[in-house]
């Protein structure tokens, strides 16, 4: 997904002439990143956190009515 962005990007920059230059392109990428590296980050914070609730919840005996 991240290689056809690149594309589409390249060849919007062209369809354009370049106007908007590499420093918007840049900021772009790097916001994109940016909030990737936060959805990594919350994913595996919510992983782990289900993790542990599992592991708790497997060590307590069952009750059956």
């Amino acid at each position: 997904m991240r290689r056809l962005g690149q594309v589409l990007a390249r060849h919007w920059r062209r369809m354009w002439g370049g106007s908007l230059g590499g420093i918007a392109a840049k900021r772009d990428h790097d916001e994109d990143a940016r909030r990737w590296a936060e959805a990594r980050s919350r994913f595996w914070t919510e992983l782990r956190r289900g993790e542990r609730e599992a592991e708790v919840g497997a060590q307590r005996p069952r009750r059956y009515p």
